[in-house]
């Protein structure tokens, strides 16, 4: 179940907190705002851990909406910031947000308002969290971040733990620079379920940022529906294309189609609640529209590059970075079918080749489609 923000609260410049929290307050907006005093919401600082594109983009529009921002990056992305200040591209124009940019967690000195946002790709997260074993174990930590592991691993540290679900999509142009390409939607709830006067504050201080927020009573679910899309990310690196015309090509569109609908297969038979985001279907309708191409974009050959959607996992090979998310999402169908006698071969094809391309140290466009239904087809045969 989702919550919209949709009322605003004026006695503390809160930004559309949600009517739930309102009206479970029963002595009305005084005592709501009395319920909240666990952070002020002048005294938040936000410190995104393991600040990639998406993490500076998220950072950078707080702090234009004047929030203290740091930024917990690589050093050529932290030393580029201090050396020349932030530079945020947009569709609205170019920002230059101040935020302050460390290379380690160990350079902070943590404060009682601070909120901690989980960036990094889930490869990373049980090294980064090594790294923060010196924050406040009550600290609380959003996850915004694809797969569905993150949450427990960070729980097994911190007592107060949220999903975070980033709907938007952002690329690095190089040190220093981030492009913002594509929607502004985010989702927040309470792990392992739940929303609590955090969830609110939080959501509100992201609103009053300029992002879209969905508030979960039960979140995981959403992130199973996110994961579902992410399948398809290794195709991206794989036969280098972008989002805009995969969602457009029959033949592309077709292959997506087949993988979301084998590891929808998979989580079904597993009993996992999943659950796609807000006005779409459920999923198993969702992969019919995306075969019959209701998500098609006009024209998607005469987008310039800059605004073209390359996910997080293509931008990795391009950086010839040794790790991608492929085994925490086409790697956890595999895994899941394996355990429920389930074939996956979509998705064991995609794992095992992306696995080749990293071997190689090889730049996305590798392979072709081609070569890649090949692959699938063999594997058709092997699991029979």
């Amino acid at each position: 179940m989702f919550i919209r923000a949709t009322e605003t609260l004026t006695e503390r410049g809160f930004a559309q907190a949600p009517r739930l929290f309102r009206e479970a307050r029963h002595g009305g907006d005084r005592e709501f705002l009395r319920r909240m005093r666990v952070i002020s919401f002048a005294a938040m600082r936000f410190i995104m851990a393991g600040a990639g594109a998406i993490g500076t983009a998220m950072g950078g529009y707080l702090s234009q909406a004047g929030y203290s921002v740091i930024l917990i990056s690589r050093p050529a992305h932290s030393t580029a910031i201090r050396d020349r200040g932030l530079v945020l591209r947009t569709a609205k124009g170019i920002l230059h947000p101040r935020v302050t940019a460390v290379n380690s967690p160990n350079e902070i000195q943590w404060d009682p308002g601070d909120i901690l946002f989980m960036t990094c790709k889930s490869q990373h997260t049980k090294s980064l969290l090594d790294d923060l074993r010196n924050a406040p174990r009550q600290t609380p930590v959003f996850c915004f971040q694809n797969g569905v592991r993150n949450e427990e691993w960070t729980a097994a540290i911190f007592s107060n733990v949220y999903a975070g679900l980033v709907q938007i999509s952002a690329t690095f142009s190089e040190p220093g620079v981030v492009e913002h390409t594509r929607n502004d939607v985010l989702a927040l709830g309470k792990f392992p379920a739940g929303v609590d006067d955090v969830t609110a504050q939080v959501g509100a201080a992201l609103e009053r940022a300029g992002f879209r927020v969905t508030y979960y009573e039960k979140a995981m679910p959403r992130k199973w529906g996110k994961l579902l899309v992410n399948l398809n990310n290794a195709l991206y690196a794989l036969i280098d294309t972008w989002l805009q015309l995969a969602y457009t090509d029959p033949e592309l569109r077709s292959f997506l189609t087949a993988t979301m609908e084998e590891g929808l297969k998979v989580i079904r038979a597993a009993g996992v609640e999943i659950e796609m985001g807000p006005g779409e279907p459920v999923a198993e309708e969702f992969a019919a529209q995306m075969a019959r191409g209701a998500f098609a974009y006009s024209n998607p050959l005469e987008l310039p590059p800059e605004r073209r959607t390359y996910p997080s996992t293509w931008q990795d090979v391009v950086m010839h970075r040794r790790t991608t998310e492929v085994e925490h999402f086409n790697g956890e169908i595999v895994r899941i079918g394996a355990e429920h006698a389930i074939p996956t071969p979509y998705n064991s094809a995609l794992l095992e080749m992306m696995r080749e391309l990293l071997r190689r140290n090889a730049m996305p466009g590798i392979f072709t489609l081609a070569e890649v239904q090949q692959r699938v087809k063999e594997l058709e045969h092997a699991f029979q």
